[in-house]
């Protein structure tokens, strides 16, 4: 999953969809390479990246801090069936199509306004690869994907992707890579995307502006935004998301319908191996046997298995565990 700085291109993790530039400004189509986002409530968005980074202290990755926050959130299971599934390993940057996490809406001339998102679909097709291939090409190079995207480029190999919106669909434009950056930190590591910018845009602020005395709360506040750049204060707490199970304040948010579209994901697999329920049950056994991974986080994840089997009338779903 995501949340560390470098992330080799073989690991089975999330990746972003192509943004675009426009002449007036930045129009940011902030997606990614999976049909469903991780969350519905975006206002838990910033809680949930930092679950997915390093823990504070020991800058490690741990699946407990990621299963903890999403243990709150049952309507997680419908990206988590696309994680452990055979497109969990995108190939390449060439072969990944991207879905917007935003919704939009279009109102033309008459007034009447459309809600929609945006995805990207790749002209040459989708490819992935399997668990060996992966840990093989991922030892010898681990920045496969950046190197094939470079050398494509630059060989004339062009990569092309058409933008339809969704719900309706409709073609609405492409996207053309055709030519390589000049300076990876300057044209790469410094943009910003940010959805509620739309054009013609307006002056961006350091990801941090809510710190600045003019912008920030007159009363005492506890939030989790903290690190970037221009970041006025530091937080000494291992726990840095919310909601978690390690920490005494709970929260949240009921939701309806989050288990009948994971669960019939899960029925459709396919018998081949990395298609199959049982090989993606054993994704599930690795990610939960990690030894800080409470026994509440187990059971809370073992009851949504029973959600899913109500919600789609059966009498029984293979066990997670």
């Amino acid at each position: 999953m995501e949340g560390l700085s470098y992330k080799p291109s073989c690991w089975r993790i999330v990746k972003g969809s192509p943004s675009t530039v426009g002449e007036e400004d930045n129009l940011s189509l902030v997606g990614n390479n999976s049909l469903v986002f991780f969350i519905r409530d975006g206002m838990k968005f910033p809680d949930m990246a930092l679950a997915l980074k390093t823990n504070p202290e020991s800058h490690v990755q741990e699946n407990r801090r990621i299963l903890d926050v999403l243990s709150h959130h049952p309507d997680s299971l419908g990206i988590l069936t696309f994680l452990f599934d055979d497109i969990g390993i995108p190939q390449d940057y060439r072969h990944t199509e991207g879905s917007g996490v935003n919704t939009y809406a279009l109102i033309n001339k008459a007034g009447k306004a459309h809600y929609v998102k945006f995805h990207w679909k790749r002209t040459c097709g989708v490819k992935s690869l399997l668990e060996e291939e992966a840990i093989r090409v991922g030892g010898s190079k681990h920045s496969l994907a950046t190197q094939d995207l470079y050398d494509s480029i630059a060989a004339g190999n062009y990569l092309e992707w058409k933008l339809f919106t969704y719900c309706p669909v409709m073609p609405v434009g492409r996207l053309v890579l055709n030519k390589n950056i000049d300076n990876f930190f300057a044209e790469n590591e410094q943009l910003a995307f940010c959805p509620s910018i739309v054009v013609p845009g307006r002056d961006r602020l350091a990801p941090n502006y809510l710190q600045l005395p003019s912008n920030a709360p007159k009363c005492a506040h506890h939030n989790s935004h903290h690190e970037g750049f221009m970041s006025c204060h530091a937080q000494d707490e291992e726990i840095n998301y919310f909601s978690s199970r390690y920490d005494p304040v709970h929260h949240t948010i009921e939701k309806e319908n989050n288990f009948k579209q994971p669960g019939e994901r899960y029925q459709s697999r396919a018998p081949d191996r990395y298609s199959s329920q049982e090989w993606f049950i054993c994704q599930w056994i690795d990610a939960l046997s990690e030894s800080r991974v409470t026994h509440e986080i187990h059971s809370i994840w073992i009851s949504y298995r029973s959600e899913i089997a109500k919600r789609l009338n059966v009498t029984y779903v293979q066990s997670l565990l």
